[in-house]
């Protein structure tokens, strides 16, 4: 479960990104009477830009350790592809249908913090509820493609992978979900 939300964090850190640098203020003086403003009043003035950069980190920290796991290897022993269904389309239909209008809120009304955490926190809940969680735009923007496949042991089991896989390929799976895997092609 633990998996499923650092990548629905990571899915968004796009939208962390477009909330950063909409929302951000920091004020810059050209003339020579420049005084700082004070750490207070900057923070005051850019909480909601905070709370994004926040989240820009912990989604940075947490797509670091996914890529790291991928790359360690499989647990389980390997499998050859017999069926195989690229998936990577799903992954522009989350970004159109929750990323995009996100970053649309207009942020300048007192609820737009709270709305949006509540938006954020509903959509999660979906997310790794239904195991949508690799349909990611960020995974796609960094070299990720998504497949379902059927093996000689299982069926229709959903694989994010780095590389391009195809009918006769073998991979070596690691589970995240019931029938979610990450996994990395195998040499037969």
């Amino acid at each position: 479960m633990f998996q499923k939300i650092k990548l629905y964090i990571v899915s968004l850190w796009f939208l962390f990104l477009l909330l950063f640098v909409v929302k951000v203020n920091i004020p810059i003086c050209f003339d020579g009477k420049c005084e700082f403003i004070g750490f207070k009043a900057l923070i005051l003035t850019n909480g909601i830009p905070l709370f994004a950069l926040v989240f820009m980190i912990l989604g940075a920290f947490f797509y670091f350790g996914f890529n790291s796991s991928i790359t360690k290897g499989a647990t389980l022993l390997s499998k050859k592809i017999t069926s195989i269904k690229n998936l990577n389309s799903e992954t522009l239909s989350f970004l159109a249908t929750y990323i995009i209008p996100l970053a649309c809120l207009d942020m300048d009304r007192s609820r737009s913090l709270p709305m949006l955490v509540l938006l954020l926190i509903l959509i999660g809940w979906i997310y790794v509820r239904t195991n949508l969680f690799y349909t990611n735009p960020t995974l796609a923007i960094m070299g990720f493609k998504v497949y379902q496949l059927d093996t000689e042991l299982t069926k229709d089991i959903i694989v994010i992978t780095k590389q391009s896989l195809k009918i006769g390929d073998a991979i070596l799976p690691r589970t995240i979900n019931d029938n979610i895997h990450y996994a990395k092609k195998s040499v037969l």
